[in-house]
C-alpha cells in the first residue's frame, strides 16, 4: 500500500494521501490495506445497500 502511495507522481497528492491514511487509520482503528490495485481500504470490504443487502467483494 505504501508502494502505491509512493508511485503517485504529484507530491501534493502524495502528501494528502499520507494525511488521509493517518486520519482514516485513527478514525477506523483498522490497518490500511489494498482492496484493489488502486483502492486503499480499512477493515473488511463489505458492501451494503438499502434495502439491506450485504455482499462481500469478490476476488479479494
Amino acid at each position: 500500500m505504501l508502494d502505491f502511495i509512493e508511485s503517485v507522481d504529484n507530491p501534493q497528492k502524495r502528501e494528502d494521501a499520507y494525511r488521509l491514511l493517518d486520519l482514516f487509520t485513527g478514525t477506523t482503528g483498522q490497518e490500511a490495506r489494498m482492496w484493489r490495485p488502486s483502492i486503499i481500504g480499512f477493515g473488511s470490504p463489505i458492501l451494503t445497500s438499502t434495502p439491506p443487502v450485504t455482499n462481500r467483494c469478490r476476488g479479494l
